[in-house]
C-alpha cells in the first residue's frame, strides 16, 4: 500500500470514527438518533477531511514540515486555533 493509499484510510477512517462517536454520544444523552444531527455530522466530517488536508498542503509547500518542533509549535497551534474556529463558527 503507498503512502498516499495511507494518508486517505486514515483520515477516512479517523474522521468516520470521530463522526460515529459524536453520534452514539448524542444517542447517549437524548436516547435518540436524530437525522439531521446523523447528516450533520457526516457532513462535519467531510469538511475537517478538507481542512486537514489543506493544512497538509500548506505545511509540505512552505516547508514548514522541516523546522524545529519548538518552532513548528505556535504555528501549529495558530493553525489548529483556525481550524477550530472555522469548524465551531
Amino acid at each position: 500500500m503507498t503512502k498516499y493509499r495511507i494518508y486517505w484510510l486514515f483520515q477516512i477512517v479517523g474522521w468516520s470514527v470521530y463522526a460515529t462517536s459524536q453520534v452514539f454520544a448524542y444517542y447517549a444523552i437524548n436516547d435518540q438518533f436524530d437525522t439531521p444531527h446523523i447528516c450533520g455530522e457526516a457532513l462535519l466530517a467531510g469538511f475537517n477531511i478538507l481542512i486537514t488536508h489543506s493544512l497538509r498542503h500548506i505545511l509540505i509547500k512552505w516547508g514548514l514540515l522541516e523546522w524545529h518542533w519548538l518552532k513548528l509549535g505556535p504555528v501549529l497551534i495558530l493553525a489548529l486555533s483556525l481550524m477550530c474556529a472555522c469548524n465551531f463558527a
